[in-house]
């Protein structure tokens, strides 16, 4: 069983504002700079045998394990979530998040993509240049000063995208330098850390990304 470490103090800072990547790149309409795009995710039925699975077969490395109770907004209305995830420590970066049954992270049908993760200056500013590109707004978790923190949009083909804050940066880059360490008995592949009581994700200083 994974274990996964309360993370609050990751991310310290939310509010730092820029230029949104989906309005600076003047005329040459491009909706996402490539650059941007740091993870792909993937959403697990069994996270444990899921993680087993890509560490053996293509050489993958977890960080630590991240996770908690998530309150996001969904088109139904607000809604307390139970998330866990884990990023990969090497690039290309995956992102295993475990199935939340109800809501739209449950596993995809053939390819198993789930999402595609970018940075964003501005996740309002960028949401709303892709609801105006056809894409639908899935979920939105905002932080401590009312303002988007991540995002996550599908598209009328299927295509999911999910905008991050590029404030997180910094927090989830430190996060992925730490080794998952294996709690007694289980397996080197499968990631957590005893440490502290409860779990979060990051979203600010009290209480992580995610909550």
């Amino acid at each position: 069983m994974t274990v996964v470490a309360p993370l609050t103090s990751w991310f310290p800072g939310l509010h730092d504002r820029g230029n949104s990547p989906l309005r600076r790149h003047g005329s040459d309409h491009r909706m996402l700079r490539p650059e941007d795009q740091f993870h792909v995710g993937i959403v697990a039925e069994d996270f444990e045998a899921t993680l087993r699975q890509v560490s053996s077969l293509f050489g993958f490395e977890w960080s630590e394990a991240m996770g908690g109770s998530v309150e996001v907004e969904l088109p139904t209305g607000a809604t307390v979530i139970d998330f866990s995830c884990v990023y990969s420590k090497s690039s290309p970066r995956l992102e295993i998040v475990r199935r939340v049954p109800g809501t739209f992270w449950e596993p995809t049908p053939g390819s198993g993509i789930h999402h595609f993760g970018y940075w964003s200056d501005d996740v309002a500013a960028d949401t709303a240049e892709l609801e105006s590109h056809g894409y639908v707004i899935e979920a939105i978790r905002k932080g401590p000063d009312g303002t988007p923190f991540f995002a996550f949009l599908r598209s009328t083909t299927g295509f999911r995208v999910e905008l991050v804050t590029r404030s997180a940066q910094p927090s989830l880059e430190r996060s992925w330098a730490h080794r998952a360490e294996p709690a007694s008995g289980q397996t080197p592949v499968s990631p957590g850390r005893r440490s502290g009581t409860g779990c979060t994700r990051p979203v600010h200083r009290a209480c992580s990304r995610w909550r």
